[in-house]
C-alpha cells in the first residue's frame, strides 16, 4: 500500500528554492567588491563601492532567507534513508542560519561606520572583536556548525539516501573548501561548487517524484 507523506512544502518547491537560493549565493560573490583579505581591507572597498556592496549583501541576505526551508526540505527527505544524518544536518541548520542572519548585521554595521565617516581602522577593530565577546562568540559558533558542519551533514545524508554521489561530494565538501580558500580564489568559485551539487540533487529529487508518481496503480473505482 502507497503511504502519501504529508509535507509543508512539496518536492519541486524545495528544489526551486534550493537552486534559487544557491545561484543567488554565488550571485552575492559574483557582485560584492570584498576581497576578503583583511576586514580592514573589506571597510575601505565599502567605501569606495557602497552601492555594489548594499546589492549584494541584500543578495545575499534573500539567499541565506531562503536556503533554510529547502535545506531542512531536503533533510526531511533524505531522513527515511539517512535518519542520524539528517536530523543532525536539520538540527545544525536551524542553528547556523539565525547566526548566519546575525552575520549579515555585522556587515550592516560595516556599512554604518562608512556612512557615519569612521575611520577604517576603527570600524575593523569593532568587527574584528565583536566575536570574541560573551555576545558574539556563540553566535560565530552558531554559524560556522550550521554552514559547515550542517552542510557536511547534509551531504553525508545525501549520500546514503541515494542521490547522486559526486553531488554529494560537491555538498559536503562545500564549507571546508570555502573556508580553505578563502582570499586566495574568487568567492564565487568556492560557491559554484555548492550551486552544482544542490543544482544536481534539485534535478534528481524532481525526476525521481516524477517516476514514483508515474509508477503508482491507478485505481479504478466503479460507479
Amino acid at each position: 500500500m502507497h503511504t502519501h507523506h504529508h509535507r509543508l512544502l512539496g518536492t519541486t518547491a524545495v528544489a526551486v528554492l534550493l537552486v534559487v537560493a544557491a545561484a543567488l549565493d554565488t550571485l552575492e560573490q559574483v557582485l560584492s567588491p570584498l576581497t576578503s583579505s583583511s576586514t580592514r581591507a573589506d571597510v575601505l572597498a565599502i567605501s569606495q563601492h557602497q552601492a555594489r556592496f548594499e546589492v549584494s549583501v541584500l543578495v545575499g541576505v534573500l539567499a541565506t532567507a531562503l536556503f533554510l526551508p529547502g535545506l531542512l526540505g531536503l533533510a526531511a527527505r533524505t531522513a527515511e534513508r539517512a535518519p542520524v544524518a539528517s536530523r543532525i544536518a536539520a538540527g545544525l541548520f536551524c542553528l547556523g542560519f539565525p547566526g548566519f542572519m546575525a552575520i549579515r548585521l555585522g556587515q550592516a554595521f560595516e556599512l554604518q561606520g562608512v556612512r557615519d565617516d569612521l575611520p577604517p581602522s576603527t570600524t575593523a577593530h569593532l568587527v574584528d572583536h565583536v566575536s570574541s565577546n560573551p555576545i558574539g562568540m556563540p553566535i560565530l559558533i552558531f554559524f560556522l556548525a550550521g554552514t559547515v558542519l550542517g552542510i557536511l551533514a547534509l551531504g553525508v545524508a545525501a549520500w546514503r539516501a541515494g542521490l547522486p554521489r559526486p553531488a554529494a561530494v560537491l555538498v559536503a565538501a562545500f564549507g571546508i573548501v570555502d573556508n580553505v580558500t578563502e582570499g586566495v580564489v574568487p568567492g564565487w568559485l568556492s560557491h559554484l561548487v555548492l550551486l552544482v551539487g544542490l543544482g544536481w540533487i534539485a534535478v534528481a529529487l524532481v525526476q525521481s517524484e516524477r517516476t514514483s508518481e508515474s509508477a503508482e496503480p491507478q485505481v479504478r473505482v466503479a460507479a
